[in-house]
């Protein structure tokens, strides 16, 4: 029963792992898409840049603040 609990123990401390990676890069990507937004890229170039439509990056990430309708 002791090598069970290691192995679940390990498992699930790799799923906390991946979790917080996955968190860091979404706080990331957030990030540098508003950094793109700030330089002048569209909704569409980022878009293309992560493969969807520009109202599904428009969607997900929002506007920023002050930002004109395109």
């Amino acid at each position: 029963m002791g090598k069970r609990f290691e192995d679940w123990d390990k498992s699930l401390s790799l799923v906390i792992a991946a979790d917080t990676e996955l968190n860091v890069a979404e706080i990331n990507l957030r990030r540098h898409v508003n950094i793109a937004r700030s330089n002048g890229h569209s909704w569409t170039s980022i878009g293309l840049a992560l493969g969807v439509s520009r109202q599904a990056a428009q969607q997900r990430f929002g506007r920023l603040i002050g930002e004109d309708d395109e």
